[in-house]
């Protein structure tokens, strides 16, 4: 999941 997903939710692991 920690790889290349939309900053839909919070910015936090996957918006890095």
């Amino acid at each position: 999941m920690l790889s290349s997903r939309p900053p839909d939710r919070k910015a936090t692991w996957s918006d890095a």
